[in-house]
């Protein structure tokens, strides 16, 4: 067997028990702490998009109030037995009261029950379309900071694993150096090359613990990657196999992001804000009403009444600065007389404070910061694919060239093999390029690591 093909054969045999790098970033993925904290941001995340997006609640309510112990403990008063509904846009509220009394030897009583209904036709702008566009936001942004998270981690584990590999390249490095610096040392003192005293001997001594200071720093550093690595994958580090090759989205072919979304959807939040405030400040409101309530007397009672039905209907307009209403109506008397009721209220006030204008003010100013936001993160999203687009390409570029280089080496080497069998070169010479060959193919594992945290950068840019 060929020595270079053993050299290749021997690294696939130390990589048997090495991860693969889907069973890596499946375990990161899955069961670090990292993922398991973004999983509950996420979690949190989606409980507030369901509380946003609940509607408004009819409201109903009903309350009751007794007095057991009247006329000398002779009779019970339910003093408040009433009901109220409100609508979900409050607009509409209808209430019922029936408060009644009653002897305990049913010898009297009285019954008084009580409606009133009130709707508002509100012509303003209303928060319907503001509380929508902040549901959406909110359903974005819960969406991308989770896919960021994950792509987050992912580009941690990418950048780790980056770093051990290149560490393992610098040691084999490094104790080559260390080797060299021995064998020339060694030689020095065995064939009596120079005195042991000299200062070119002190230089070889030099080089050599040089080298020894320098792999000991290497190997610290390792240990230090494989506690990183432990504590971000859960998996103890015993090296890395079958690399993808990146696939890179058609970045340029995107023309919006979530983010670039997001700020669109702030500027039109904005917007909407100061004319949901305008609204409120300058309002257009058709106020109606009605109302009833009666009084009927059972038998023999303590209580009496001359006005058993009472009926009253209102409408009004309420404007910027000034409100009219009017309402009107009568009762009937225990005779069924009737007595008419009208009343017409009339208000005005000098229109909208200061702080209501400086509000105004502050809110259309960040309307249109918010449109230059807008603006600037499409601008920025478009500079941020090309750049991105270049440094793909030159990846792309780079990684050409170092498969090509390991083509050739990988063909060098079985040559040196040959050459070696035929005794035209020495034994190191044959294992220089063998080691030659393993450092190209770290090399070339690094580069798929960038490229693989190039295209996370990608998939981060046009989420």
């Amino acid at each position: 067997m060929k020595h270079c093909v053993f050299v290749l054969l021997f690294l696939q045999l130390f990589a048997v028990h090495a991860a693969s790098y889907d069973e890596i970033m499946t375990s990161s993925l899955s069961g670090s702490y990292l993922a398991e904290e973004a999983e509950i941001r996420h979690s949190a995340g989606l409980i507030s998009i369901s509380e946003a997006e609940l509607d408004d609640e009819i409201m109903l309510g009903a309350e009751l109030s007794v007095s057991p112990l009247l006329n000398n403990m002779e009779a019970v008063s339910v003093d408040d037995l009433s009901f109220s509904f409100t609508s979900p846009d409050s607009d509409t509220t209808f209430s019922a009261s029936i408060p009644f009394a009653i002897a305990y030897d049913r010898s009297g009583g009285y019954l008084s029950p009580s409606a009133s209904f009130r709707h508002v036709f509100d012509w303003g702008h209303d928060d319907d379309e503001l509380e929508d566009l902040q549901v959406e936001v909110l359903r974005l942004s819960v969406s991308r900071e989770y896919e960021e998270d994950m792509l987050s981690l992912e580009r941690s584990v990418i950048s780790i694993l980056t770093e051990l590999l290149t560490n393992e390249k610098d040691i084999n490095e490094a104790r080559e150096a260390l080797s060299d610096a021995q064998a020339e040392e060694s030689d020095a003192v065995t064939l009596d090359l120079m005195s042991e005293d000299s200062l070119a001997f002190l230089e070889l001594q030099l080089a050599r613990a040089r080298a020894e200071d320098t792999l000991l720093i290497l190997e610290r550093e390792r240990n230090a990657l494989v506690l990183r690595y432990h504590s971000l994958t859960g998996l103890e580090w015993d090296g890395v196999e079958d690399i993808p090759d990146p696939s890179f989205p058609d970045i340029l072919a995107f023309t919006t992001s979530s983010t670039v979304d997001e700020a669109r959807l702030q500027a039109e939040i904005a917007k909407e804000e100061v004319l949901v405030t305008e609204s409120l400040q300058n309002p257009e409101r058709l106020v109606t009403g009605l109302d009833a309530s009666s009084m009927i007397e059972m038998g023999q009672g303590w209580d009496s009444t001359s006005s058993p039905l009472s009926l009253s209907a209102s409408i009004g307009w309420e404007g910027d600065a000034w409100s009219l209403i009017a309402s009107g109506g009568g009762s009937w008397d225990a005779d069924f007389a009737f007595s008419p009721q009208l009343t017409i209220t009339a208000s005005w006030e000098n229109g909208s404070s200061e702080s209501d204008d400086l509000t105004l003010r502050s809110l259309r100013n960040t309307a249109r910061m918010r449109s230059v936001e807008a603006a600037n993160a499409r601008r920025e999203f478009q500079e941020s694919s090309e750049d991105l687009w270049s440094s793909i390409v030159r990846w792309e570029r780079e990684k050409a060239e170092l498969d090509a280089d390991v083509r050739y080496q990988n063909a060098f080497c079985e040559m040196q093999e040959l050459k070696y069998e035929r005794g035209l070169i020495t034994q190191e010479e044959l294992e220089d390029s063998s080691d030659e060959l393993s450092s190209l193919l770290l090399e070339l594992d690094i580069k798929k690591l960038e490229g693989l945290a190039l295209e996370a950068e990608a998939e981060s840019l046009v989420l």
